[in-house]
């Protein structure tokens, strides 16, 4: 039986010690992979008061336009990539 592999697919094994390294990462796919109509939702809601995001992951995620706020203007970018 062959084990299974656990853990991330990224290898940087040819790495030399005592040297700074810089990662950064970039996508290369679309950028309304994985972006809903619910998403919307979802954010309208945290506006409004009804259900408040509640983990800082998800308030990063909302403020799409990185303006430091979670705002209608996110909706509205949101809805721009759904309908381009």
């Amino acid at each position: 039986m062959m084990a299974q592999r656990v853990g991330s697919p990224y290898s940087f094994g040819d790495l030399k010690l005592n040297v700074n390294y810089m990662v950064s990462p970039n996508r290369n796919d679309e950028h309304n992979n994985g972006i809903t109509t619910q998403d919307i939702v979802k954010i309208q809601k945290h506006i409004l008061g009804q259900t408040p995001l509640n983990s800082a992951y998800k308030l990063i995620a909302a403020d799409v336009n990185n303006s430091g706020s979670v705002t209608a203007a996110d909706m509205s970018e949101l809805r721009k990539l759904i309908l381009v």
